[in-house]
């Protein structure tokens, strides 16, 4: 049974465009999700204080975006390579808390890790020679595009310290809602 529902399941992916399964992904995940705020009774904000801007900002950074660039950039690098650039997520968390002042101290150990950490991505962005030129650009993009979910991922654990007291199940509910309206939107400009 399993391996026919695998099988199903791979022959319906065939053709499927990367923002078209990303859109598939998040609309899915914000139905189920919004369906278990909603049986708990659906309330976001917990004070008088709205932060709706930063919300809808977390929303597309926290799903939408990093969904559709990994999706991208995975059709010209491998899962692995992928993998160790959500690995450098805590690289850019420090020098954005510091950035935006979360209390965060950047002390010198600190300042080493984070020198020895940005040379290993340099040295994951180090060409492949066996490569031909005609696909070297689009290798190096679909790493820059793996790169940049892992700073989304970054930023939005800073943006998440600033939002004032919410519900949890509620913010991650209206953050997939919000993603998932940003990311149907670029599939139908983009792939139709």
């Amino acid at each position: 049974v399993w391996g026919s529902t695998f099988l199903f399941i791979e022959l319906a992916l065939q053709g499927i465009t990367p923002l078209w399964l990303t859109s598939a992904r998040i609309v899915f995940a914000a139905a189920v999700t919004s369906i278990v705020w909603f049986a708990y009774g659906g309330k976001l904000f917990t004070t008088n204080e709205k932060a709706w801007g930063r919300l809808g900002l977390i929303g597309i950074i926290s799903t939408a975006l990093p969904f559709q660039l990994i999706s991208w950039g995975q059709q010209y690098v491998t899962s692995s390579f992928a993998g160790l650039a959500m690995a450098s997520m805590p690289l850019f968390v420090l020098p954005l808390a510091y950035f935006f002042n979360t209390n965060e101290a950047l002390d010198r150990s600190k300042f080493i890790g984070l020198i020895i950490g940005f040379l290993g991505i340099v040295i994951l962005f180090s060409p492949d020679f066996t490569i031909s030129d005609d696909t070297s650009i689009l290798i190096i993009l679909g790493k820059l595009a793996c790169i940049l979910a892992a700073f989304c991922y970054a930023s939005n654990s800073i943006l998440m310290r600033k939002l004032p007291d919410i519900d949890p199940v509620g913010l991650a509910a209206v953050s997939l809602l919000i993603g998932s309206v940003w990311v149907v939107l670029w599939a139908i400009v983009i792939e139709g």
